[in-house]
C-alpha cells in the first residue's frame, strides 16, 4: 500500500522505511551490510542514499533525512528501503509516494 506525503520543496524531510523478508515479516536489519533508501523523482531518476537505522534495527525501520535538494521538482516521488546482507541478499520494503509542491 502507498502512502502519499505532501512535501514542500526546498525543506528537510525524513524518511523512514520498514524492510521485510520474502514471507513479509519484519526483517532484522541490525547486521545488515548496507541500508539505502532509494528515492525516484518524477522524471525515472532514481537516487541511492544512504540510510541509518531509526532504533536498534530490529524492527526493520531505517531512515534517512533529504536534504533540500534531495527533492528538488514538483511530482511525485516514489520512495523504498533497501537492506544488504553479508551474504549478498537483498530485501526491500513497501513503496511510497511523495508529493513535492513548490513553496509559496
Amino acid at each position: 500500500m502507498s502512502t502519499v506525503t505532501t512535501f514542500q520543496i526546498g525543506t528537510s524531510l525524513e524518511i523512514e522505511a520498514t524492510i521485510y523478508d520474502q514471507a513479509d515479516a519484519i526483517l532484522n536489519v541490525k547486521d545488515a551490510s548496507t541500508i539505502e533508501i532509494l528515492i525516484q523523482l518524477p522524471n525515472g531518476i532514481t537516487m541511492v542514499k544512504t540510510a541509518t537505522l531509526s532504533t536498534d534495527g530490529t524492527d526493520g525501520m531505517i531512515k534517512y533525512v533529504c536534504t533540500p535538494t534531495d527533492i528538488p521538482i514538483e511530482g511525485t516521488y516514489k520512495v523504498q528501503g533497501r537492506a544488504e546482507f553479508p551474504d549478498n541478499l537483498i530485501y526491500k520494503g513497501d513503496i511510497h509516494e511523495i508529493l513535492g509542491i513548490k513553496n509559496l
